[in-house]
């Protein structure tokens, strides 16, 4: 529904263009980072994570592949004009998303048989690949063989260049909307399922360890209460587990969900308007932006700062450095003087 008081001007565009530009540097440089300090982490025996750290595997080859996704955005968002460009970055760009996107709806789905199932899953992240893969190349190739992705008049960057709202609407569902929503869908079902297990484990533990300690420990006001200092620790130490546990599990479908919910209805918002013609669609249009140059840098920090055995890696490799620098500055104190 357009508004009679919002015009479009340069500085609008402006706006919608480095609000999109500047996170996707950051994601850009983020990916750079993180695979940096992979390659550092996995080359010293005493920080690579172990090999069953699949979901770490995956979430680097997410990182690798948005070193062309944030490529390919800033492409697509800093093109000024039709371009025979943007149909190729965008094909490339919408390839990308949505392997991060499989990728990502992967890991969840990975935890639930591993945790919940109890499925040895040795060698899956070769078959995550090819699945993604192959999955992000059959959503990509019929725009590509229509030549249907080039110059938006609508948006006036880089998408889709139908301009009838139902072609529009029925290119940006097959091609990539659908698979937002089946790879936010999965991935949230099977992160309540992992949940849900964490949680009721978490239980049956504190359950069993109260009763293994109240039948070893004897009858007593001393006793008594010790074992009450034990179960009381006993209770926080698992649920602290589970906590921590959970709150690493969630990440995952929250950028998901966050990114693609906003991303959907900035578009259905454009085609319904015939372009961007209230202030709120160009809010939305502008958060949509930002968040999808922001999404390849929210994984980067998910590796940096949640995952486990990275994050300790990390903190191992720069312990150990500080520890032989402090090593050769004593060593060089103590040399004697010529």
């Amino acid at each position: 529904m357009s508004n009679s008081s919002f015009t479009w001007s340069p500085d609008k565009q402006r706006v919608v263009v480095w609000t999109a530009v500047v996170p996707t540097i950051f994601s850009l440089v983020s990916a750079i980072v993180v695979l940096a300090l992979a390659l550092v982490v996995w080359r010293s025996p005493k920080t690579r994570p172990p090999p069953g750290r699949q979901t770490l595997r995956m979430l680097l080859w997410v990182q690798l592949m948005s070193l062309a996704y944030s490529g390919t955005y800033l492409g697509e968002v800093l093109i000024t004009g039709p371009t025979k460009w943007c149909d190729a970055i965008i094909i490339i760009a919408l390839f990308s998303n949505n392997f991060i996107n499989f990728m990502i709806m992967l890991i969840p789905l990975h935890l639930q048989l591993v945790l919940v199932h109890s499925v040895r899953t040795d060698g899956f992240v070769h078959w995550y690949l090819v699945i993604s893969l192959a999955a992000s190349t059959m959503t990509a190739l019929p725009g590509c063989i229509t030549r249907i992705w080039g110059w938006d008049p609508e948006t006036l960057i880089c998408w889709i260049s139908a301009t009838n709202p139902r072609s529009r609407t029925a290119w940006e569902v097959g091609a990539s909307y659908a698979w937002f929503v089946i790879s936010t869908a999965v991935a949230s079902v099977s992160t309540i399922v992992v949940l849900a297990h964490l949680v009721k484990h978490a239980r049956s533990k504190v359950v069993r360890c109260e009763v293994t300690l109240g039948n070893s420990v004897s009858a007593g006001n001393a006793n008594a209460s010790s074992r009450r200092r034990h179960r009381g620790t006993s209770v926080v130490g698992n649920a602290s587990i589970a906590r921590r546990a959970a709150w690493r599990i969630l990440f995952y479908p929250v950028v998901l969900v966050v990114v693609n919910t906003i991303a959907v209805a900035a578009d259905f918002l454009v085609t319904r308007d015939g372009g961007i013609s209230a202030y709120g669609t160009y809010a939305v249009w502008v958060a949509s932006g930002a968040m999808y140059g922001f999404l390849p840098g929210a994984y980067a920090a998910i590796i940096l700062f949640i995952d486990p055995s990275f994050s300790s890696a990390l903190r191992t490799l720069f312990a150990s450095q500080k520890r032989e620098s402090l090593d050769s500055l004593e060593m060089g104190s103590r040399a004697p003087r010529t």
